[in-house]
């Protein structure tokens, strides 16, 4: 599973939409149910994953899948 994988399944696990079809030109403001508190959830979630830390400074990143993979040190 590559990264781009790995992080469609997460957003897909916290928004709870199993089906959902999403790209690394997604985020907020494409993907119906990712608000606010879906940012957060999705924060947590990757960072239980790849058991990283992250800061609420890196908050605001996680509104898209290209800033996400890009935290997580992967190209989108």
């Amino acid at each position: 599973m590559n990264q781009l994988d790995k992080i469609q399944q997460i957003i897909r696990d916290v928004l709870d939409r199993p089906d959902l079809e999403i790209n690394s030109n997604d985020g907020q403001e494409t993907v119906e149910g990712w608000d606010s508190l879906a940012s957060i959830n999705i924060m947590s979630a990757v960072a239980a994953d790849y058991e990283m830390t992250f800061t609420i400074d890196d908050f605001p990143k996680f509104t898209s899948v290209e800033s996400i993979l890009s935290l997580v040190g992967a190209e989108a």
